[in-house]
Order: C-alpha cells, then structure tokens, then sequence
C-alpha cells in the first residue's frame, strides 16, 4: 500500500511541473535499435551450460538484432491500424569489432559500423532497407541513441586484466553480459556514458561526434535528439552533443549522474521542458510499457493508468518501449505476444482519446 501510494505521487511530481498541452499526445520511445545484445539462441544455451546465470535477465533471454521478420512484423502491424502509431527509434550507429579487438590483443578499441554487423547475420539482407523505408513512412522515426551500448572503459579493462566471464562472453561475440548474471561483481557494461576505468581511456567527443555523423549517413537527416544508453549521463556529454546540434534529450525523471571523484552515481530529477546550460531541454518518460520483463503484470491496465495521469496534468504521454519488445530471433514468441499486448494498449487508447495524436520525439521536441 505504501509504495503504490509513494510511486502513484512520483507519477504526479513528474507530470506537475514543465510543459502543457491541452492535446492528446502519444510519443512512443524505443531504444537499442541497432545493437547486438544476444548475438543468438545457441550461444543463449551455451552460455546457460557455461554457468551464466542468464535467465535473472530478460533482456538476454529475448533481446537481439532486429532481423527482417522484425521488422517486417512490426511494419504490417502498423500499417493495419486505422490510427498509425509511431514508433521512435533511438538507435546504436556502430557494435564492437570483436575480432579486430582480439587481433589487437585488447590494446586498442575498434567499433564496426551497423552495415558490417548486419552482413554477418542470416536474415537481416534487407533491414538497413526497412530502417528506411519506416522512416519514409513516418512510422519509425529514428534518432539518436549513441555509438555502442558500451561502457569501453570497463568492458576493455576486464578484457585486459582477463575477467573469465567477460572473455568467455567475448568469444561468442557478446559485449552486453548484464551484471546480475555474472559472478564475478563489477560495474554494469551496459553504461556507455557511466563512471569510466581510467585504465583505458575513451574519448566521450569522438564517440558522440562519430555517432551523430554515421546516423546522418545511415538515414539522411540529423538527430535533434538523444538518449543517453541506462539513463546516464553526465554535463560533458550535453555538452558535445548541444554542439553537435542535438536540441533535446530524452530520459527519465532520474538523471544518472556519473560522479568519477566519489566513484557512485548521483541522481538528478528533470522535468518535462526543463533546460540545461547548454540550451537544451528535456524530454521526461512517464508512461512504461514493457511487457517482455514480466509476464504477470498488467501491462496495459497499468500503462493506461500512467496514461490517464499524464493527460490529466495536460501532459504528453511519453512511452518507454525497448527494442527489446518487438523482435523474436531468440524468442519468437516474445514478439508475437508483445505485439497482441501492443494492439490491445492501443485500442484502448484510442477507444478513450478518438482525438489522440501519435508523434516521433523530434515532432513533439519541435512542438516544445
């Protein structure tokens, strides 16, 4: 009773400061597009057999590359709606070039970019097409979501210093091994813009200046948003991509702060419209629908209620979404399940608000 209570007035904090709308919006964000994650089913099992506790996370149980029947399934599901949707999505520009990392003895970082990765897997010929023709079709907006779902620093370090689990990972062209699965404690390698090893230097300008210029290559137009990988992030990343001219940044109300001097992360609430330094203001998500981390939750009751919360405060619904959701290479039911459940959130927001807007995160960034 006490934490519904606590979470129902965080939900209410959150929507009562900020920007306003009278209108009914609908943003759907989704991350990961264009990272590894699992790489597929049998190194799942391999690494089951290995000791890898993998089943404690979701995300290794059923997120991978989204493969043409992904996106395919996605594109007809959305096309066949009477309202279409739109889907957001914050893409990854580049993964791990594992056997250049090796040939290297783990002395140097090379990334490789989303084309080469894509070559080395079956049944992805035609998603750099899809990408595309989702964007032209104004249904799957992509923007910006860094270089690698990667913290280099602490992933390179551990390979050097001969972490058993990170190079067992490494071997079956795996990077993001979540940190509640290993035995072995250590930092999450999930926060690409997180509390850095200074065993291995990265430089946060080249990473974010080489990922907001392979996006424009990749899709023809720049990112004017972002998203920091975990939440985190710290001034010096607003300011690179302010410069790079990213003009808001979407997130949570929990701004994870690296803080490299007390070795711990700090926590900053934003607020929908809010501003930074830099110029640049905050886009806040206050709706969660990710039905794929636990399947006897209500997802959609639950996400309606957030929605409802949102709009009561004349507030955008701001839809948290991963990837992770809509793609089955591991788990094919994953995908079809959380599509039914997707359909389902829909016509009931629709059935409520018949004037109901869906918009990318740029649009609603533009409106702002």
């Amino acid at each position: 009773m006490i934490s519904t209570l606590k979470t129902t007035l965080s939900k209410n904090i959150t929507n009562a400061r900020g920007w306003k709308t009278s209108r009914k919006i609908v943003v759907i964000e989704s991350d990961d597009w264009g990272s590894i994650r699992m790489p597929n089913k049998e190194t799942l099992e391999q690494l089951s057999q290995k000791g890898f506790a993998v089943e404690k996370c979701a995300y290794l149980m059923n997120d991978g590359l989204e493969s043409n029947n992904d996106l395919a399934a996605l594109f007809e599901f959305l096309e066949k709606r009477a309202i279409t949707p739109v889907i957001t999505a914050n893409f990854l520009t580049a993964n791990p070039d594992f056997e250049k990392i090796k040939k290297y003895n783990f002395e140097e970082y090379f990334p490789e970019s989303l084309e080469a990765t894509l070559a080395q897997y079956p049944n992805h010929s035609k998603v750099k097409d899809l990408w595309i023709e989702g964007n032209l079709n104004k249904y799957f907006v992509s923007q910006l979501h860094g270089r690698e779902h990667l913290n280099i620093s602490q992933w390179m370090t551990d390979l050097r210093n001969g972490n058993k689990e990170t190079l067992e990972a490494f071997n079956h062209k795996l990077f993001g091994i979540s940190d509640n699965v290993v035995k072995v404690r250590r930092k999450s390698y999930q926060e690409a813009f997180g509390i850095k090893n200074n065993n291995f230097i990265v430089d946060y300008n080249k990473i974010l200046s080489e990922a907001y210029f392979d996006f424009e290559r990749l899709f023809g137009f720049k990112s004017k948003t972002f998203i920091a990988p975990n939440y985190t992030w710290g001034e010096d990343v607003e300011e690179i991509t302010a410069k790079l001219g990213v003009t808001h940044l979407q997130g949570i109300v929990s701004q994870r702060i690296p803080s490299e001097k007390e070795n711990r992360i700090i926590l900053k609430r934003n607020y929908l419209g809010k501003q930074n330094k830099f110029g640049q203001k905050y886009l806040v998500r206050n709706v969660s629908f990710e039905p794929f981390s636990d399947r006897n939750k209500d997802w959609v009751t639950s996400a309606l209620k957030d929605i409802k919360n949102a709009f009561f405060w004349n507030k955008p619904a701001i839809i948290s979404m991963h990837r992770v959701n809509f793609v089955g290479g591991i788990n094919p039911s994953n995908r079809e399940s959380n599509l039914i459940l997707f359909n389902k959130l829909l016509n009931k927001i629709e059935d409520h608000w018949p004037n109901v807007e869906y918009m990318s995160s740029n649009e609603l960034a533009k409106l702002i």
